[in-house]
């Protein structure tokens, strides 16, 4: 049977060496879906050409390990977190099969058997490895090229940064890197070479380590010096051992050795001058990184609370950002990242904890210990044979790596499919060299078997086809959104273009992010409307209201499919945006209120909600209602510079100018570099008599933003006012070139060059106006 799984064999090794480097040059087609789409192809006919050679053959042959078994377990559990999710089908399939989906695990998992079963054999084995060493060079390659041209080279009209690279973010890029290195030193060590590949091998290793260098990954550095310590380790003592009496090079050894004291150094990170060798290598080469996740203790917080509510199945896959919204700590409202929607936690497997709950945790925990389990006996195994220890620690180190990699943090699904795939080929390493056995299947052996091994071969093609099916309407649905979203960007198509393409994506998969850009689409058409001159009352009234009533209605589609935080935002956001004249649209304050108070409810430690209720209730005219609310937003994050900024507005609006002036002074120390918020307090300082205050704040504002008309609009009444009339007169010949015809310009000009006040008054009370100029 080994011998006729030829199709099986190609299609993975392909599989390898593709994956990694596999893109596709449009914008339509977003890379991990392109990735995730050759794994799907890869599956279904490998597994359709395992399922034809066991049916002609009418027996087959497994490795006997219990790991098979335990990867079966792992799309279950995942499955059925799913339907007990409150979303399944996002859980099950998200929106193009993600990572961490059943569907995707469920991939995977076939993967994982299809490989252990199709590469049973020294020389298969021997290809998969070099695959693999290939690919990652040419990655290592293209990754050179991009840092080095400053990213201008290699682009293919997606790579476009200096870190863009087809495995997947910078970390996915360091991982690979990580192997490359791991497996040369192996291979240095364990293989007879020719002093090219020699060579070859040993450049291979060096670029990984330069790159390794410049990338500055500290969790990947931290492996390596493990990795290397662990190999030195080995080297030395079982490899020494075996080998005893032989004469070879030991290059192994020292490029180990090397492996070992170069993490070292920048886990050590020395400083050298004030600056620390990462930021020196940093700086030389203009590339820096940042690695933002949540920490292991703080994921695992939110797993406690999760298991609180679902402790069995969690909340289900591709759920961790609501878990996040829930139960995160408080205190990350003291960070830059305070509002940023996190999809997994520290790592791929900590996530798992919280998202497929008690059983998903002991199901992973009984599958990478029956793979440790493995390992060990790989290691005790005493193998004469030099090649032959190669192909197997080849392949349990570098998947123990990758798993490392999975737990540390979160890979992309090249890496993740990569690691199913090397577990695969360590026991197929395994049974080659003898560590195990092997189980046969004969399936005319009685009536049962051949009537199982049928129902079972029908179960596996219904399972792939309909996988395959589902996944393909989500690929072209995700197309069509992507050029819906290149229309709007660009400005290349029509509202009803755009909108045209978005309801082809929903018929084909309909989610919450397609319903939710429909939404805007129509809120859009709405807006065009009012602003229709060429059109009667009447008619802009039935288009407003029409677009209006869509938005609503995608809106809570949206929320049906999948009440997260931001859909409840954009909920309360259309309706708020109903509340002031001259709109003022009954029930319209009503329903944002009920929708902040659902996307509260989801998101309770957020500031964000409380200076949303604060914007409504000002709004609707209850400033009390609103400084209620202002206060709580900056109870849960006292550096928050938009409520401080809402509540100058607010004081303003009730003639307490001072407080309102120290508010947006205390905005403008937490946000130096916003332009509006210098606005607001220079036309607050203006508004006092604070002319030469007025005058800083402008000119600060217009250094941001130069092309600020109301700040420079304010910025000449101020001079004015200060008697820098000449200053001034500039100010508004200025405005008069970028805004011609504007008739509060043409007359201040006018004034001021004739020796009089600019007669502009700036109001000193009310809600907080800006001079009718454009190019704000």
């Amino acid at each position: 049977m080994k011998e006729s799984l030829k199709v099986s064999f190609y299609g993975i090794l392909l599989l390898i060496f593709l994956l990694p480097l596999f893109f596709i040059p449009t914008a339509l087609v977003p890379l991990n879906l392109a990735k995730v789409a050759l794994i799907a192809v890869v599956v279904l006919v490998s597994l359709g050409a395992l399922i034809v050679v066991i049916f002609k053959e009418e027996r087959f042959s497994i490795p006997k390990s219990r790991l098979l078994w335990g990867a079966l377990a792992i799309p279950l559990i995942y499955i059925v977190s799913s339907v007990a999710s409150p979303t399944p089908g996002l859980s099950l399939f998200g929106y193009g099969l993600e990572l961490g989906t059943a569907g995707s695990m469920t991939l995977l998992a076939l993967l994982f058997i299809i490989t252990a079963v199709s590469f049973r054999d020294r020389a298969r084995l021997v290809r998969g490895y070099t695959a693999l060493f290939l690919s990652f060079a040419l990655l290592a390659l293209f990754g050179a090229v991009k840092i080095f041209s400053g990213g201008h080279w290699l682009t293919f009209g997606i790579f476009q940064g200096r870190l863009d690279n087809p495995i997947g973010v910078w970390t996915d890029l360091a991982a690979a890197l990580g192997v490359l290195v791991t497996l040369s030193v192996l291979a240095l060590e364990m293989l007879p070479m020719t002093a090219l590949l020699r060579l070859v091998t040993w450049m291979a290793y060096a670029l990984s380590l330069f790159l390794l260098a410049i990338l500055g990954f500290s969790t990947m550095w931290a492996m390596l010096l493990g990795a290397g310590l662990v190999l030195l380790v080995y080297f030395l003592t079982v490899e020494k051992g075996i080998e005893a009496g032989k004469s070879r090079s030991r290059q192994g050894v020292w490029a180990a050795a090397i492996l070992a004291f170069v993490a070292l150094i920048f886990v050590w990170n020395p400083t050298f001058s004030t600056k620390s060798i990462t930021a020196m290598v940093s700086e030389a080469t203009s590339v820096s990184n940042v690695d933002v996740r949540p920490s292991l203790s703080t994921t695992l917080g939110v797993a406690r609370s999760v298991f609180s509510k679902h402790p069995i199945l969690g909340s289900g896959p591709q759920t961790f950002d609501r878990d996040w919204s829930l139960y995160r700590p408080s205190s990350v409202n003291s960070s830059p990242f305070w509002n940023t929607n996190f999809f997994f936690g520290f790592g791929f497997l900590p996530t798992a904890v919280s998202t497929t709950g008690l059983l998903g945790t002991l199901v992973w925990v009984l599958f990478l210990t029956l793979f440790v389990s493995l390992g060990l006996k790989i290691l005790s195994k005493n193998v004469d044979s030099r090649a032959d220890r190669f192909i197997l620690m080849a392949a349990f180190f570098v998947s123990l790596f990758l798993w490392v990699c999975v737990f540390l943090f979160v890979p992309s699904i090249v890496l993740l499919a990569l690691t199913f795939i090397f577990t695969g080929l360590t026991i197929s390493a395994a049974e080659t060299i003898g560590v195990i056995g092997i189980k046969e299947f004969d399936l005319n052996a009685t009536r049962l078997s051949r009537f199982a091994s049928t129902i079972g071969a029908i179960a596996l093609v219904v399972l792939a086809l309909g996988l395959g099916f589902i996944f393909a309407k989500r690929v072209l649905a995700i197309a069509h959104f992507e050029r819906a979203v290149t229309y709007a960007a660009n400005g290349s198509a029509s509202v009803d273009m755009v909108e045209n393409e978005l309801v082809k994506a929903m018929t084909l998969a309909p989610s919450d992010q397609y319903w939710s850009a429909l939404s805007q689409v129509e809120l859009s058409r709405a807006n065009g409307a009012l602003q229709n001159t060429a059109s009667t009352t009447e008619e802009r009234q039935a288009v407003f209201q029409d677009s209006l009533s869509k938005a609503i209605t995608a809106l809570q589609n949206a929320i049906s499919l999948n009440p997260v935080y931001v859909n409840w935002i954009a909920v309360g956001n259309l309706y708020e945006s109903l509340v002031p004249a001259p709109l003022a649209i009954n029930g319209a304050y009503e329903n944002a209120l009920a929708a902040y108070a659902n996307a509260k409810a989801v998101n309770p430690s957020s500031p964000e909600v409380p200076l949303l209720l604060a914007r409504l209730e000002f709004d609707h005219k209850d400033v009390d209602a609103a400084r209620v609310h202002i206060d709580e937003a900056l109870s849960l994050k006292q550096d928050y510079a938009d409520a401080y900024f809402l509540l100058s507005q607010i004081e303003g609006s009730q003639n307490n100018l001072e407080q309102a002036v120290r508010s947006a002074e205390t905005g403008v120390l937490l946000t130096p570099g916003n332009a509006g918020v210098l606005f607001e307090l220079g036309l607050l300082k203006y508004s006092t008599k604070d002319y030469a205050g007025a005058a800083d704040a402008m000119t600060r504002a217009l250094s941001i933003s130069p092309d600020y008309a109301n700040a420079k609009y304010y910025l000449g009444l101020a001079l004015d006012k200060l008697g820098k009339h000449a200053e001034a007169i500039a100010q508004f010949e200025d405005l008069a070139k970028t805004n011609p015809g504007n008739e509060l310009v043409l007359q201040a000009l006018a004034n001021l060059r004739a020796g009089k006040d600019a007669l502009f008054q700036a109001p000193s009370t009310g809600k907080t106006k800006t001079a009718p100029i454009s190019g704000q």
